[in-house]
């Protein structure tokens, strides 16, 4: 991008796939301008703001100090044409309020996110609570829960060594008596 101070004008012929239908008609082309044209036929490059219709004041990027009448087109962004699907605009931004007698040009591009790969989650292993609706299987963890916890010391365990025991006991012997899923 940049200022290139050629104006491209309205000869489109021999350069459709680099210079858009809404430049700047009102110019011929320039000697720069011819250059920026070449240079982009070279690189394979397009000019993004030409191949956007806005209104004059989107689209030329110079004015005249003393005459704001006197403008032209002669700032470009040039993009590779294989970019050309992402550009989804591009325009001469007027009343920026800088002190200059160029209007900046702003490119809105769309692009892809990137997908990252999605982290299969291990299965947790899920204990079958479908099988404590028999009184069988309720009355067997009943009983191999009670001879384990009966087993253990309690006195001499703090409050959270309790609770570690206890939580283990009940969940080994779940698994025991109904399985995981």
């Amino acid at each position: 991008m940049g200022d290139f101070n050629g104006r491209v004008g309205e000869r489109r012929t021999p350069w459709t796939k680099h210079l858009g239908p809404h430049s700047d008609h009102r110019t011929p082309c320039n000697y720069n301008g011819n250059h920026v044209l070449e240079l982009c036929a070279e690189h394979d490059l397009f000019t993004t703001n030409t191949f956007f219709q806005h209104r004059a004041s989107q689209i030329y990027t110079w004015y005249r100090w003393n005459n704001i009448m006197v403008s032209s087109q002669i700032d470009f962004i040039l993009t590779r044409t294989r970019m050309r699907i992402t550009i989804t605009d591009s325009r001469a931004i007027p009343n920026a309020g800088l002190d200059t007698d160029h209007r900046p040009i702003i490119t809105t591009l769309t692009t892809k996110k990137e997908r990252k790969p999605k982290k299969h989650k291990r299965q947790q292993e899920r204990l079958n609570m479908h099988k404590l609706e028999d009184d069988q299987v309720q009355a067997q963890t009943r009983s191999t829960l009670n001879e384990k916890l009966g087993s253990i010391n309690s006195t001499i365990l703090t409050v959270e060594e309790a609770w570690d025991t206890f939580k283990t006991t009940l969940l080994d012997t779940m698994k025991e008596v109904c399985g995981t899923k």
